[in-house]
């Protein structure tokens, strides 16, 4: 999504007239190529980046989710250069509302710039409500995803396959062993070690796959699109809205997914019935992923124009709440510290008490009595060696 992002953000070179380039982070990995799918983008380092562009007018960055606060502590030392900048906007690519940095790291980016967005990958939580809860313009970017864009088989033609997403889930490998035991015609594979080509060749030729995962990922809309039947467990943190738990295929939890994924294979397993579940699904999918909205999405993102403002009210309420933050974390911090206190204090108690002991035995009768014994032992050892 990333790639795709950069490679679309191109066409509206007449909006932000800047070239458009994909670097790694500042004292991150850095290599050239990503070879696990096919694209033509040359990767650079940071470094090169400074050398290429060593005077901006404008500069977007746009930084994953998941690695934010650490890109920001990054970022910082990097000010002799960023301070040079025009204007300086950096954008969090939410794809994942899971995955989101503390309150305080948006906060803290501030320092960097006053300039600050965020970009969502689901509908589901691109919304007013968390426009005012981070406090920064939210837009919907959306993904790549398009029907068009999928390999498509036939029922027909598909094989016995049901494809399982790499995520880990304390249920899974239980619903796997049920799936082998109930329904031994079927073969399982869990996607891992291919390119994505492959992946969507496989998925395409697959009759069903499971996703572990957050449920509307990949996993399932991009089997749907490959005429491919995905069972999912409802999340309502990415889920658009809970009409979806009305398809066959969507579960309210991994415990009905156990108790119903057999059932539910069998039941679908009939050309009637599997294209239309799939169409059912596909209805809903095509109201939100198509390639002439995410590129809409992306042209209004550099022209400004957001899906959601935060309200001027939310200021206070983000202030507040970063604040509340810093204090929980100061008291996790207080209790790790007492906990490791007292681990420290019974340590030296045991270790005190081993002194003594230890002492006790020294001064002992006995002990010196044996002394001769052990001298005498220790004698004979040292002969034979």
């Amino acid at each position: 999504s990333i790639f795709s992002l950069c490679k679309e953000s191109r066409r509206y070179f007449a909006i932000h007239k800047a070239s458009v380039i994909i670097c790694t982070y500042p004292g991150g990995t850095t290599y050239s190529k990503n070879d696990l799918f096919e694209n033509d983008e040359k990767i650079f380092s940071f470094d090169e980046v400074k050398k290429r562009y060593p005077f901006l007018k404008s500069l977007t960055l746009h930084i994953p989710e998941y690695i934010t606060t650490d890109i920001y502590q990054k970022l910082r030392k990097q000010m002799d250069y960023l301070s040079r900048v025009g204007y300086l906007r950096i954008n969090i690519l939410n794809q994942n509302i899971e995955m989101m940095p503390p309150l305080s790291t948006i906060a803290s980016l501030y320092t960097i710039s006053k300039n600050i967005t965020q970009t969502t990958a689901h509908v589901r939580y691109c919304t007013q409500a968390i426009a005012d809860y981070y406090c920064i313009p939210t837009h919907l970017m959306s993904v790549a995803i398009d029907k068009e864009n999928y390999l498509h088989t036939e029922y027909s033609k598909k094989k016995n396959q049901i494809i399982i997403s790499p995520d880990h889930h304390p249920k899974k490998k239980k619903i796997i062993a049920v799936i082998k035991q109930q329904l031994p015609t079927y073969e399982i594979l869990e996607v891992s070690g291919m390119k994505y080509e492959e992946y969507k060749k496989l998925i395409s030729e697959s009759k069903f796959t499971i996703t572990f995962g957050e449920g509307f990922d990949g996993y399932y809309i991009e089997s749907i699109f490959s005429n491919t039947l995905a069972f999912a467990v409802y999340n309502n943190d990415f889920f658009p809205t809970k009409d979806y738990l009305y398809l066959d295929n969507i579960y309210k939890s991994y415990n009905s997914l156990l108790d119903g994924i057999v059932a539910a294979i069998k039941k679908n397993d009939s050309s009637t019935r599997y294209e239309q579940t799939i169409r059912d699904n596909s209805v809903k999918l095509e109201k939100i992923y198509n390639y002439k909205g995410y590129l809409k999405n992306i042209r209004q993102y550099y022209q400004g124009k957001y899906t959601y403002l935060p309200d001027k009210a939310s200021v206070t309420d983000f202030l507040i709440n970063v604040t509340t933050e810093n204090n929980m974390t100061n008291i996790d911090n207080m209790k790790k510290i007492n906990e490791l206190q007292l681990k420290v204090s019974r340590f030296d108690e045991q270790s005190r008490s081993k002194s003594l002991a230890i002492d006790e035995i020294l001064n002992s009768r006995s002990w010196k009595i044996t002394r001769p014994l052990r001298v005498i032992s220790r004698g004979i050892k040292e002969i034979k060696e």
